[in-house]
C-alpha cells in the first residue's frame, strides 16, 4: 500500500514537473518571438539563411523547378533587397515558396508573425464570386455582402495577382487561401492593389443587389481573436446546418433517427485535449453502429486540414471489419477544399479499403504528393517557413493529377450557405441505397 502511494506521489510530482517545465518553455518562446526592426543587412542574412536550409531540409525541392531557377530568384530578391519595404520583401519570400510547387512548402504572411493586421472579414468564395461570411461586431451590415471591388480593381484581379504568393498543389488552394490575402491591406498595398497600407476601399453588394463603398480598416493580428465575431448562417437563418455545428470539437457523431444516417464529423486527425482520443471515441461510436439499424454512415472530411494520419486507422478499420455499413450506397465521404494532408490520405484510404462514395467538392491536396510537414524560422524576422519531408504515391494510376476523385460533385451555394442548408448532406439523405 505504501509503494503504490510513494509510487503515485512520485508520478504526480513528475508530471507536475513536466507541465511547469513545459508552460515556463512556453512562455519563454513567445516573448522571444519578438522580431527586431529589420534593415537590408538583417534581410540578405535571412535570405542567405532561407535559401540554404530549404534545399537541405525539404524532401526533393528541386522537382518542379531547377535549382538555377531556384538560385536566380533567390539572387534577383537579395539585388532588390535595399529597394523594397519589410512587406514587399516579405511577399518575395512568399512568391519564391511557391514557386517551388506543392502545398506544404510555405511562406505564410497570415501567420502571427508577420501577422499583418487584418480587416475583421472572413470571405468565402461560392462559384466565381466572393461574399462576407463572417464579420466582427462592428460590421454585420456587410455579412451576405459580395465583393465587386478592393481599391481600384475588380476581385477577379486582384484575386490574380495574390495567386503568387499561395503555394499549392491544386487551384483549390487558391480558392481556399486567397479570401485571407485579400483583408490584409499591408499585402495589398505591397502588390499595388490598393495605395495606402492602413486602409482599404471595398465596394460591395448586399443580397438586395444594394452597391455601397466602405473604407475598411484593419485590426492589428494579436487582437483579432478578441473581437466578438458573427457568422452569416448565424445572423440570417438562426440555425445552423450539421456541418457547422461544434466547431469546438475535433470529432463528433449524431444519428439522424428519420434516415437511420449516422453523421460523422472529422475535422481535425490529432488527439484532441481534456477529450476521449480518437480511439476510444471510435470504439464508442462503432459499438453505436453495432447496435442501432443504419442506412448510411456518412464521414464529413470537408473542414479537416490535416494532423496525423495514423489517428484515423481506427476508424478505417472499424468499417472495413463491419460488412454492414461498408457497402457502396450506404458508405459516404464528404470532402471540400480544406480536406487536406493527413485527411486527404485518410479520404484516399477509405478510397482503397471501403465501398465508400465521394461526395462534395475538390480537395486542395494532390492524391500523390507531398506529406509530413515541417518548420524552420528566419533568424531575424522570425517568419515561418514550411517544408515537406516527404512524399507518397498512395494512388499510382492517378499519377501526378492534381484532384482526389470524387464519384458525386455538389456545390455549395451562397443562397444555400445564407439560408443555413448544406446540399452537400441533402444530396446524400437522396440516394437510395440500391
Amino acid at each position: 500500500m505504501l509503494k503504490n502511494m510513494l509510487q503515485k506521489i512520485i508520478f504526480r510530482y513528475i508530471i507536475f514537473t513536466a507541465s511547469l517545465l513545459f508552460t515556463l518553455y512556453f512562455i519563454s518562446d513567445c516573448a522571444s518571438l519578438k522580431p527586431r526592426p529589420m534593415t537590408p543587412e538583417l534581410w540578405h542574412n535571412d535570405l542567405h539563411y532561407f535559401s540554404t536550409e530549404l534545399p537541405k531540409r525539404h524532401y526533393n525541392l528541386f522537382k518542379q523547378i531547377s535549382r538555377e531557377q531556384f538560385q536566380q530568384s533567390v539572387s534577383a530578391l537579395d539585388d532588390k533587397i535595399p529597394t523594397l519595404s519589410d512587406t514587399e520583401i516579405a511577399v518575395e519570400f512568399a512568391c519564391i515558396a511557391a514557386m517551388i510547387g506543392g502545398g506544404h512548402t510555405e511562406v505564410s504572411l497570415t501567420r502571427r508573425i508577420p501577422g499583418y493586421g487584418r480587416i475583421p472579414l472572413k470571405l468565402y468564395y461560392f462559384g466565381d464570386s466572393l461574399y462576407v461570411v463572417a464579420a466582427s461586431q462592428s460590421y454585420t451590415k456587410l455579412l451576405g455582402a459580395r465583393v465587386l471591388r478592393i481599391g481600384n480593381i475588380s476581385v477577379s484581379d486582384a484575386f490574380k495577382t495574390v495567386v503568387p504568393l499561395l503555394s499549392h498543389d491544386n487551384e483549390m488552394e487558391f480558392i481556399d487561401s486567397a479570401p485571407r490575402y485579400l483583408v490584409c491591406p499591408a499585402i495589398l498595398h505591397s502588390l499595388k492593389i490598393i495605395p495606402q497600407k492602413e486602409r482599404a476601399v471595398f465596394l460591395l453588394q448586399s443580397l438586395n443587389g444594394e452597391k455601397f463603398t466602405l473604407d475598411l480598416r484593419p485590426v492589428p493580428y494579436s487582437q483579432l481573436q478578441n473581437l466578438e465575431w458573427v457568422n452569416a448562417w448565424e445572423y440570417f437563418a438562426k440555425s445552423s446546418p450539421l456541418y457547422l455545428q461544434h466547431p469546438e470539437k475535433h470529432y463528433w457523431y449524431i444519428y439522424l433517427k428519420d434516415s437511420k444516417t449516422l453523421y460523422f464529423k472529422y475535422d481535425v486527425c490529432n488527439n484532441q485535449n481534456g477529450q476521449k482520443s480518437i480511439k476510444w471515441f471510435s470504439d464508442e461510436m462503432f459499438s453505436f453502429v453495432d447496435t442501432h439499424p443504419i442506412e448510411r454512415f456518412v464521414i464529413d472530411l470537408r473542414d479537416n486540414s490535416g494532423g496525423n494520419y495514423h489517428r484515423s486507422k481506427p476508424i478505417i478499420e472499424g468499417i472495413v471489419n463491419r460488412p454492414s455499413i461498408n457497402k457502396k450506397g450506404k458508405l459516404f465521404v464528404i470532402i471540400g477544399r480544406r480536406t487536406y494532408s493527413a485527411a486527404l490520405i485518410t479520404a484516399i484510404e477509405l478510397k482503397r479499403k471501403t465501398e465508400a462514395l465521394f461526395v462534395g467538392e475538390r480537395s486542395r491536396g494532390k492524391p500523390n504528393g507531398q506529406e509530413d510537414v515541417k518548420h524552420f524560422r528566419l533568424p531575424n524576422s522570425l517568419i515561418e517557413v514550411d517544408y515537406a519531408v516527404k512524399s507518397h504515391i498512395l494512388i499510382p494510376k492517378l499519377g501526378d493529377n492534381p484532384y482526389f476523385p470524387l464519384n458525386i460533385i455538389v456545390k455549395q451555394s451562397a443562397r444555400d450557405y445564407f439560408a443555413g442548408r448544406d446540399a452537400v448532406l441533402e444530396k446524400i439523405l437522396s440516394i437510395e441505397n440500391n
